[in-house]
Formats: C-alpha cells, structure tokens, sequence
C-alpha cells in the first residue's frame, strides 16, 4: 500500500508529466491524458463520485450537482484511487468486472488510510507545494480565499492545505 509520502510524489510526477506550469490545474485533462474518462452524474448528495474499472475503460463518475471544485477534487481524488490502490476497489460487481471507489462524506470518527491517501494525492495534484509556494511568493499574500479562487478550489480545502505547508 502506498504512503502518504509516495502518493504526494505520484501526484506530483503527474503533474511533471502533464506540464503543468501554474493554477489552475485541469485535472479534467489530467484524467483524459490517462485515458479515463470523467462524467457527471445525478448522485445523491452524500456521493461525490466513484471510480468504475472495466477491463479496456476507466470512468470517474463525478456528482453533477455539486460546486465545480468540488467536482475538481472529486476527480482528484478518484485519480489517486486510480493510481495509488489499482487492485482493491471498494465495491467489486463480479458479474460486469468493474472495480468501483466510492467517494462519500466520512461517517464517525474512522478515517480509511486509502481515503487519506487518495485526498492527499488530490491536494498536491489541485493546489501543488510549489504552485502554492510561487503564488505566496508573488503576492506576499497566505490568504486561503484568494488562493482558493486561484487554484479553483474550495477555501476549506485551501486552508487546510495552507496548515499542510504551515502558513495557517
């Protein structure tokens, strides 16, 4: 199983190889560059999205009603189930061969290590170290909302991502 450690350098070799030069990130064209496919889709609120693996096709099925960066980090954090744990879905349907993520909001006090794995993956992939270490450079500024329109993502997510690299 993989690190927090390894999936923050999955995450950013990704980022390497798509050349990815500066926010926001298009983790829409991220995935497609992985031949996976993204869709929206009419979930309940409490499913953010799922990732489906078929034998010849990935699709990450993401909640349409939710906010754009939501959905972004929805699709981040579908890619790192993606890449970090390829041969233990969630859900197995023996009868279609598809291995299936679900991405839902956390009951109790229990986190699931794929589950941190997976949303640190998607913070370096939406909000990379050194993206987020660049645009503080520029503006002299740690402001998680300013930061958050920036990388287009939520300020929570900002934020803690800001605590991550100690500027909160």
């Amino acid at each position: 199983m993989p690190s927090i450690r390894s999936s923050v350098g999955y995450a950013r070799r990704l980022l390497t190889r798509c050349r990815v030069e500066k926010p926001p990130v298009r983790v829409d064209q991220v995935a497609r560059s992985l031949g996976i496919e993204v869709q929206l889709r009419d979930f309940p609120d409490e499913v953010s999205g799922a990732l489906f693996r078929g034998p010849d096709h990935v699709v990450i099925a993401v909640n349409g009603k939710h906010h754009p960066n939501r959905r972004r980090f929805t699709i981040a954090h579908e890619l790192g189930h993606h890449l970090l744990h390829p041969d233990s879905p969630a859900y197995y349907d023996r009868e279609h061969q598809i291995g299936m993520h679900l991405r839902a909001k956390v009951a109790g006090t229990q986190w699931d290590s794929k589950e941190v794995e997976a949303n640190r993956f998607a913070a370096e992939l939406l909000m990379p170290r050194r993206l987020v270490l660049a645009a503080i450079g520029q503006t002299k500024i740690a402001d998680a909302s300013s930061l958050a329109e920036l990388f287009e993502v939520s300020e929570q997510a900002m934020t803690y991502r800001l605590a991550e690299l100690r500027f909160v």
